[in-house]
């Protein structure tokens, strides 16, 4: 089987992570040629022939005000143009997410003007649901072009269920159009063994950023409360947005500001998951989130519990409630803070290959083969 798939970054953003530990699995088993703007992958991708079509960079803010008015990406549309297909596809594959609709667009012309089968797989939710965003020119603008653009795909996939469910819903589908949640790779399914650390402090960790309904705030309160329990805590946040958490522990004593760490993007968090005592993970405050936290993966390949603040009916309440290593928690500072105490009480005696069934889903391997399949299937 032959496919070509188009996606705006690989390597580069989260999204381009996403397509190029996908493409690295079903470069394997396939044939595939590649369309894409921003190529800066660190793993080998053995694509059969690279179509580089950079789209115009230009300031976030002018970029949704050209969106808003036009109801389109003006540079994808102009790119797709440019694209002439010389060999015979099996599928065309476009990977995308809300604010990245280069792979949709370009996907669904050559869809059109080729006759050939089409998926699409979305990271992200298009558009934002409310609550995340707002019922606004750009919302509408953002649903429309959904509503106009899928209503021929033939196989759409998202990262979660709650995610596929409601982006099914946002578009008239066809009677023979295919559906699969296809979860993000990991960059490893294997758990990673590291020491303990020797230091006598409690360290949690928060790799991340804060950002939109996403809110330190809880987690720093409950901060606080142990803090008046044990004093040799530390709660540290490592990303490139973390603005808010500033602000956020602003509110409280100089005393408990100082056990309080904001530090710069790290490509490489080993050396903060060896000196963890349990990693953080903090969900959207809205009941019924449809996004899954990209950083879980990850988290689940070390052997460190994971404290996760989340809300009712979330992906994580549904793919983790059953580990004992991942301990759920509501937006409560009560909640937050007796799952630190737990993790620092029983400390080593966790066992951590329960995780592996669930990170067998999060396998690159199984999800390209999982995809293949299905359009196998579907030709």
């Amino acid at each position: 089987m032959r496919i070509i798939v188009i996606s705006q970054d690989v390597g580069v953003s989260a999204v381009g992570i996403v397509a190029e530990r996908l493409l690295v699995e079903l470069s394997k088993i396939c044939e595939v040629d590649l369309v894409v703007s921003n190529y800066n992958p660190e793993l080998t991708i053995s694509v059969k022939k690279l179509f580089r079509l950079k789209r115009k960079s230009i300031h976030y803010k002018v970029d949704r005000w050209l969106f808003d008015i036009f109801g389109t990406d003006l540079f994808a549309e102009a790119i797709k143009k440019k694209i002439i297909l010389q060999n015979e596809y099996d599928y065309i594959l476009s990977i995308g997410a809300n604010g990245q609709y280069y792979g949709l667009l370009i996907g669904a012309f050559l869809h059109k003007k080729y006759k050939i089968r089409w998926a699409n797989y979305f990271v992200d939710a298009i558009p934002a649901p409310i609550g995340w965003s707002k019922n606004n020119l750009h919302y509408k603008r953002t649903s429309r072009l959904i509503q106009k653009t899928l209503r021929e795909v033939d196989l759409l996939a998202s990262v979660n269920q709650e995610m596929l469910d409601y982006q099914k819903k946002m578009f008239k589908n066809k009677s023979t159009m295919k559906s699969v949640v296809l979860l993000p790779p990991a960059p490893s399914t294997h758990i990673k063994e590291l020491k303990p650390s020797s230091n006598n402090y409690y360290r949690f960790l928060y790799a991340g950023n804060i950002y939109g309904k996403r809110t330190s705030a809880f987690i720093i309160a409950a901060f606080e409360e142990l803090y008046k329990e044990i004093s040799n805590v530390e709660l540290i946040f490592v990303g490139s947005a973390l603005m808010s958490v500033v602000e956020e522990r602003c509110k409280y004593g100089v005393d408990v500001q100082n056990q309080i760490k904001t530090l710069p993007f790290a490509n490489d968090l080993e050396p903060y998951y060896k000196d963890a005592t349990a990693l953080i993970d903090i969900d959207a405050n809205v009941d019924n989130d449809i996004f899954l936290s990209s950083k879980m993966p990850g988290y689940l390949s070390y052997n460190r519990p994971i404290i996760c603040e989340t809300g009712i009916n979330s992906p994580s309440r549904r793919l983790f409630s059953n580990l004992k290593t991942v301990i759920q928690c509501d937006h409560n500072k009560n909640e937050l803070k007796n799952a630190m105490i737990a993790t620092i009480k029983k400390a080593n005696d966790y066992d951590y290959s329960e995780r592996q069934v669930i990170l067998n889903q999060f396998n690159a391997c199984n999800i390209a083969r999982k995809l293949y399949n299905l359009m196998q299937e579907n030709k």
